[in-house]
């Protein structure tokens, strides 16, 4: 999906578990991303090679370590490809959430309080 002419980036959804890959790769296509998914580490090494990726997300699960050895080998050009875990997504979304309430908050005082 575009969003006006601007193309919509490439992310790489690389979980081992497959449920919980293609519902990650639903919410990210939900959010206006092109998402390709790997079950394997070869099928990411394929992805970077491929030249469109612009982010990786990677499982937090001990069976998911094995995706970052193409991010850790330069496969690709891979240096220039940013990648997360999902923990990492996680605590970076909970911050958002947290910062957003905090300036809602302060919003709807100083909305509320005279001054």
């Amino acid at each position: 999906m575009a969003h006006g002419s601007i193309a919509a980036p490439w992310v790489v959804v690389a979980l081992s578990d497959r449920a919980a890959r293609t519902e990650l790769a639903r919410a990210l296509e939900d959010a206006g991303c092109r998402v390709r998914t790997a079950s394997r580490p070869a099928e990411l090494a394929k992805a970077l090679r491929d030249g469109v990726v612009r982010l990786v997300v990677i499982g937090d699960h001990a069976d998911d370590v094995a995706f970052t050895t193409p991010l850790r080998t330069g496969v690709g050009a891979v240096g220039a490809v940013p990648w997360l875990t999902l923990a990492q997504h996680a605590t970076m979304i909970t911050q958002r959430r947290q910062i957003l309430d905090a300036l809602a908050e302060r919003a709807n005082a100083s909305v509320t309080r005279p001054p």
